[in-house]
């Protein structure tokens, strides 16, 4: 009974070495779309809360609503945040909405999704738009080298 054991396990070794180049390239496989597969949510993400930002200042700012948009913003946010999450609290919703407000041209902002996680343009928002022309072309240049 220990000689039948004793194959099985060697057995299983030998199949082992053999798979390992097949191995290999599952982890491959696996790993690379991991990493696809965060970055698109990434790049969904950022797009996600440009357009939240834009959909919720374009409300407030219709008609007479300026005037109360304060409190619509609570009360969305709170409703958000119980359906959706804490990314969606008051703080993130009024830093989307500044994010849509300061970068207005969504071309500019959908060419650096794909480069720029949201944490990266809640660093960019307080600087206003000539200046981050400048800025994000040097950054870009030294961080994706």
């Amino acid at each position: 009974m220990a000689d039948v054991e004793k194959n099985k396990q060697s057995h299983s070794s030998q199949i082992a070495v053999i798979a390992e180049p097949l191995m290999q390239q599952l982890r491959e496989l696996i790993e690379n779309t991991r990493k696809r597969v965060a970055s698109v949510v990434s790049d969904e993400t950022t797009q996600l809360y440009w357009n939240v930002g834009n959909a919720v200042n374009t409300f407030v700012l219709q008609g007479s609503r300026a005037e109360y948009g304060k409190q619509i913003v609570v009360s969305v946010s709170r409703q958000l945040a119980v359906e959706y999450g804490n990314s969606f609290e008051e703080k993130n919703l009024r830093r989307m909405m500044q994010f849509a407000t300061e970068y207005q041209d969504f071309e500019i902002v959908a060419s650096l999704i794909r480069q720029l996680p949201w944490s990266h343009f809640t660093l960019l928002i307080p600087i206003h738009e000539p200046l981050w022309e400048i800025i994000v072309p040097l950054w870009l240049r030294t961080t994706c080298v």
